[in-house]
């Protein structure tokens, strides 16, 4: 049989399976539960957390509890953990240090208010403490205009720093004299470090700004932290060398950040560890598949499969590879010769990849909206290839969420038109028309086309728009709460719900669009066909492509005759 050629729409199949070949890589191999668990990612932030090495220990408790803060302990044994883009003058055009920031936030509880049609009022709280990773150290962030002053007034700058060193405790009880701001990153000061037993060398430490954000009242945390690496330089030591004074200093201008999110509960984590599995095993499969260029598929007609002693299998493992190592009888096994244009041919279109994505999603939608704000946020600044690799399991994530709330509808459209027909309120005729209209629809509804979609929508939103959210921000935006308690929405009103809602619905009517001017073209006809019809009755969930299907099947979607 002749080699096809290269048309128009085969050239646009082969550049959308690349595309989503690229979402679902990124997606898999990134921050994988199993990578996570092989490689130990995590160990160290996790056992710093455990440890005590990160802690509320220079906190001001002025504002807040501490006893009440989230449990940094529990949050660094039991949460999730991911990594997103370092931040810094690159991405973000800014110096993200928090070396020079440490303690320079006013209000250590703020909320995020907005005034829309979902309401008005705080949708987050966000808790900030610093901390530094060198024990027992005391910090005094000044004003770097009252250290200048200071030099000044005693004549000299050993002088000051005796000064300082020897009223540090009564300094941090002056606060006009300490810079302080009610913004999310705080503002630059002139650090001191009061140490004890240290030797006079300068000495690397991390400082960490740790914000703990609650979307809805009686949620859970998740936790961010951004860390810095910083120097402190020795200044002065009292007469018995107990006590000594050093300047902080940043070692960078960046900052690593982290975010652990609480995934906590069996069926999370069963759904996360077979999601890396699973993603693991396929993407290997399909890159090997790619490389030997084997096209070789195997069958076991169902009547064969797993007889006699094996036949529990089949509810163990349906799967047709393990049905062909099973097969009693070799000549049962029928061998066909496929075809192949991408490696993600191996796995974007496999039942057990479609069911197992949708499930990581469910059981993660938190984590999606963290990376999808997160990285948006950041490509506004610069688009860099690090945090479109970070976003894209976001989209992805987005995009298979998409897929199982219009394979809910579709379920449910034709449970009511076949519960209406005892009552016979609608023709027999009328009820297929409208059956064929609902599958006919979400036949072209692939994860590919609302990946397209999604990616196309937050480019126009953030052109258009200036944000990817249609909520409306009071001004000021971030306030401080010095009462004591942050009013939040309940679940409903949360910003999760809110967006989710408002961009799942300009999707599925997007698709519902497509699909509409789709069936006004003569790739109609594939949804009357038999073969398509049989694949989609096999598939329980949206997100399988159709137009792959047809091509490696040899089906012309425009012939009506097939």
């Amino acid at each position: 049989m002749a080699k096809r050629k290269m048309g128009p729409r085969r050239a646009l199949l082969l550049l959308v399976n690349l595309a989503s070949t690229v979402l679902t890589v990124f997606t898999g191999l990134r921050d994988n539960p199993v990578l996570v668990l092989l490689t130990g990612k995590y160990d160290s932030i996790r056992a710093r957390l455990v440890e005590g090495s990160i802690s509320p220990d220079i906190l001001r408790s002025d504002l807040i509890k501490v006893e009440m803060m989230p449990n940094l302990t529990h949050v660094g044994q039991n949460y999730r953990f991911l990594t997103a883009p370092t931040r810094g003058p690159k991405n973000v055009g800014s110096d993200r240090s928090t070396c020079l920031h440490v303690n320079s936030i006013n209000a250590t509880l703020m909320n995020n208010y907005y005034d829309d049609f979902w309401g008005k009022g705080p949708r987050r709280a966000i808790m900030y403490m610093f901390s530094i990773s060198a024990p027992h150290c005391e910090v005094l962030n000044l004003q770097p205009q009252w250290v200048d002053n200071c030099k000044f007034q005693y004549g000299n700058v050993s002088t000051c720093h005796r000064y300082i060193l020897d009223n540090f405790e009564e300094l941090q009880d002056n606060r006009p004299i300490q810079v302080g701001a009610e913004l999310d990153f705080g503002m630059v000061g002139s650090p001191f470090l009061k140490c004890i037993g240290r030797p006079e060398r300068s000495f690397l430490y991390t400082t960490e700004l740790v914000l703990m954000q609650q979307y809805w009242a009686g949620g859970s945390y998740h936790v961010e932290i951004q860390s810095s690496e910083c120097t402190a330089v020795p200044l002065i030591r009292n007469e018995d060398w107990k006590w000594g004074l050093f300047e902080v200093q940043s070692a960078g201008d960046t900052a690593d950040v982290v975010v652990a999110i609480d995934t906590t509960g069996w069926f999370a984590t069963i759904v996360n560890y077979l999601y890396g599995i699973v993603t693991l095993v396929l993407i290997a499969v399909g890159l090997v598949t790619v490389v030997t260029q084997s096209k070789v598929v195997y069958y076991v007609p169902n009547g064969l499969r797993f007889l006699e002693e094996r036949k529990y299998l089949r509810f163990l493992l349906p799967y047709m590879g393990v049905a062909t190592l099973a097969s009693s009888d070799e000549s049962s096994v029928i061998r066909f010769k496929g075809s192949l244009i991408t490696a993600s041919d191996r796995w974007i279109n496999h039942w057990l990849y479609i069911g197992i994505s949708i499930l990581d999603a469910l059981v993660n939608v938190r984590m999606m909206y963290v990376i999808v704000n997160i990285g948006t946020w950041m490509l506004s600044f610069e688009a860099s290839l690090d945090t479109f690799m970070f976003t894209c399991s976001a989209i992805t994530r987005m995009t298979w969420l998409m897929c199982f709330l219009h394979s809910l509808l579709r379920l449910t459209l034709k449970v009511i038109v076949r519960a209406l027909r005892p009552f016979k309120m609608i023709s027999a005729t009328l009820r297929h028309k409208v059956e064929w209209y609902v599958d006919a629809t979400a036949l072209f509804a692939s994860y590919k086309l609302y990946s397209v979609m999604l990616c196309l929508l937050l480019y126009l939103l953030y052109n258009l728009h200036g944000s990817i959210s249609f909520m409306v921000k009071q001004n000021p935006y971030k306030r401080g709460v010095f009462g004591g308690s942050a009013q939040l929405t309940q679940f409903w009103g949360n910003e999760i719900v809110c967006d989710l809602t408002v961009t799942m619905s300009i999707l599925f009517l997007a698709q519902l669009l497509v699909s509409a001017i789709i069936l006004r073209t003569k790739f109609r006809y594939i949804a009357n066909n038999r073969v398509i019809q049989k694949l989609q009755g096999r598939y329980l969930f949206v997100g399988w492509d159709v137009f792959f299907m047809a091509e490696i099947l040899g089906i012309d979607p425009m012939n009506p005759n097939l």
